[in-house]
Formats: structure tokens, sequence, C-alpha cells
């Protein structure tokens, strides 16, 4: 595939979805419930930028987690745990990088857009990705690695990194 490798496309695959998904169309479907229309009501520039900013860092965590784990053999839709527990890359500071990512990707609208509304998104990312995806991950990882993920959970955040020391 011109070069690129199946794990490099599987991570480009997983963050289009996520871009799509997020950004786009739940937003879209707010906007339309809201106003009947998908025509957006922009904020001032600085919050366009601001939008910017977080789309582009969402993304990035969202293809970097994705490519650690693409190529240690773990599936990116799902919640099953690969060969080995990945702990290194953005897994050094986050324990989810690709789910702070996601996060980040979903408020890009609701920054860029004058509706509150659109702040739904987020909020539906938090709770599907803490409430009912990362539990069952988490419980997974659990039963496969014992002791390996006991520790590293207690070292490692969840979604927000620590200071460095």
């Amino acid at each position: 595939m011109f070069g690129v490798n199946r794990s490099d496309a599987a991570a480009a695959g997983y963050t289009a979805y996520v871009l799509a998904f997020w950004s786009i169309g739940l937003p879209v479907v707010v906007l339309v419930g809201e106003r009947g229309s998908a025509v957006p009501v922009w904020r001032p520039w600085p919050f366009a930028v601001l939008a910017g900013i977080a789309l582009a860092s969402g993304a990035a965590l969202v293809m970097a987690g994705g490519r650690r784990l693409a190529h240690a053999g773990v599936g990116l839709f799902g919640t099953q745990p690969g060969p080995v527990l990945v702990a290194s890359g953005p897994y050094r500071y986050l324990r989810n990088p690709m789910d702070a990512g996601t996060v980040l990707v979903a408020a890009a609208p609701a920054l860029a857009l004058g509706l509150r509304q659109t702040w739904l998104v987020p909020v539906a990312a938090i709770v599907y990705l803490a409430v009912g995806f990362e539990p069952l991950e988490e419980r997974r990882l659990l039963e496969a690695f014992g002791d390996e993920y006991s520790d590293y959970r207690r070292s490692v955040p969840r979604w927000f990194p620590r200071d460095a020391e």
C-alpha cells in the first residue's frame, strides 16, 4: 500500500474514524437537531485557533497511540489485550492517550462553534470512554497481564500526565 505498513495504515484508519465520528458526525447531528440545518455559527477567531489546536493535538495522540498498539499486534477497535503490555511512547505518560485524544477531537467543534449544545459531544465522549469502554478494557488488561498491569496502572495516570519531576 504505497510503502505504508499495516500497522501505520490501521492507526491512520482509526484516527480518520475518530475525526469523522467525533468532530464531524456527532456535531452535525447536534446542529441539525438544534437549528434544523448543519450551517455552523462560528465563534470569534481565537476560539477557532484553540479548536484547531485541540483537533490537531487530539488527532496526534490518537495516531501515536494507535501506531504503538498496532505495532504491538493490538487491534484498535475493541477491548481485547494484545500479546504484550504497551507502556512506551505516549503510553509512558498516559494509560489512555487515544481516549484523551478522542476527547480533545470531540471538544474541537464545541470550542469553534457558538452553540452550547455542541458541548454535548465531548461530554458524550467522556461518558462513553470513562464509564462504558475503559472499565471493560482495564478489567481485561488486568486479567491478561496481572501484576505487570497493576504496577503500570499505579504509576501511569489515565488521561492527564503528571508534572515532570
